[in-house]
């Protein structure tokens, strides 16, 4: 497939990727406490090992491939962290 004058591979991976990109500038945008919570919730079934003890994602924090993370409890990810 080309994009811009790119060729786009099309496969498992790079659709794994675009549907991330998609749900964390969904998810990502959400303020308050309700955003946190509903972070929490997708990351805990996207992330290698998620402990949901005391764990916070701010809104507008970019996480690169989280199926490659483990986060412990007590955790604590700022707003705009990349």
């Amino acid at each position: 497939m080309k994009i811009i004058g790119k060729d786009y591979n099309l496969n498992r991976q790079n659709i794994k990727k675009e549907a991330w990109i998609w749900l964390e500038a969904l998810v990502g945008g959400i303020p308050g406490k309700s955003g946190e919570l509903f972070r929490s919730i997708i990351y805990r079934n996207l992330f290698t090992s998620f402990n949901n003890t005391r764990v916070c994602i701010c809104n507008y924090t970019h996480i690169r491939y989280p199926w490659n993370i483990q986060i412990g409890n007590y955790s604590y990810i700022g707003k705009g962290t990349q």
